[in-house]
């Protein structure tokens, strides 16, 4: 007598029927999960229009952006693009009447007249901001109560068409809204989420500030960090501590997005016109000073009522207290 039994194995005794429905039953379940997941796709709710309206054209696209300096007046981008970095710059603006717009002009044709003797490739172009080109973008103004209010989102645009050699005829095309700007961080970059939290936290820091009034005390030229452009700039005198105090406020929050500070030792200053590479020198600067125009741009003073904060293509606004 046998001591061990010999059982047959249940794999062993399925029949090739109940194999096959088996399987048949598994790849059942693979494609249901497989449908789930292209019905959940499907039901995603659109992206906030708040996201959208950061892309220039307020759709969203992965297409990969090209840099085409031939397309800016040969300006080359300070920082590649990332797909999901939103370029951020904080800054004060300072509005500035037909009579400056005027004074910034002459600047211009003189310098324009200068250059020309040594170098006749050599283009200026403004950094005058105005309202006279307007598109469908939008500006969230805060104002002390928090308040967000929708306005035209203001386009930079050149007034200044090309001086002739006719210095003292002018052809500018003056405007009641134009302004400088002059700013109070680098351009740093932030994600979408961090968006709204970077804002807030810049509108609480200095919504409470007061107002005050700045005058610009000499000429100056800049380089940027990439040495890519020059500037012929204004640059602050009075005011220069409440600015300093301002950006106290705004670089810890910077910081704390870990974005760059601040220069350490910051000169404030308003660009007015800027050109490619080194083309505007000290030179140049020594010459326009030579002229006497720093003697007008001093008479000037000017109201500074409000910070504000460029991110993707949208401006945020918070006003100062009175």
């Amino acid at each position: 007598m046998n001591a061990l039994v010999d059982y047959t194995s249940s794999s062993e005794g399925e029949s090739e029927n109940e194999k096959e429905t088996r399987g048949k039953r598994a790849r059942t379940e693979e494609e249901e999960e497989e449908m789930r997941k292209r019905k959940f796709k499907q039901e995603l709710p659109p992206l906030p229009s708040s996201f959208l309206e950061l892309y220039t054209n307020k759709v969203f696209s992965t297409t990969k952006s090209i840099d085409d300096p031939s397309k800016h007046n040969g300006r080359i981008r300070s920082s590649p693009h990332v797909e999901g970095n939103w370029p951020t710059h904080v800054f004060v603006e300072v509005d500035i009447d037909p009579d400056f717009q005027e004074l910034i002009y002459k600047i211009k044709q003189y310098a324009e007249t200068v250059i020309s003797q040594y170098d006749h490739d050599f283009k200026l172009f403004s950094c005058v901001r105005n309202n006279g080109d307007v598109d469908e973008k939008e500006i969230d103004i805060a104002n002390n109560s928090g308040d967000i209010i929708k306005t035209p989102f203001i386009q930079t645009q050149d007034l200044f068409p090309v001086a002739t050699q006719e210095f003292g005829t002018s052809s500018l095309n003056k405007t009641d809204d134009a302004k400088l700007h002059i700013s109070l961080s680098r351009s740093i970059f932030l994600k979408y989420h961090q968006i709204q939290i970077f804002w807030e936290k810049i509108r609480q820091a200095v919504y409470e500030k007061k107002r005050f009034s700045l005058s610009f005390a000499k000429i100056e030229c800049f380089m940027n960090d990439e040495a890519t452009r020059s500037f012929l700039a204004f640059e602050v005198g009075k005011g220069y501590n409440e600015l300093k105090e301002l950006l106290l406020n705004i670089d810890s929050i910077v910081s704390d997005f870990s974005q760059p500070r601040f220069y350490e030792n910051p000169r404030f200053h308003a660009s007015i016109l800027w050109a490619i590479k080194d083309n505007i020198d000290r030179r140049l600067r020594d010459t326009i000073i030579g002229a006497n125009f720093e003697d007008e741009i001093r008479q000037e003073i000017f109201i500074i009522n409000s910070v504000r904060c460029h991110i993707g293509n949208k401006q945020y606004i918070q006003d100062l207290s009175f």
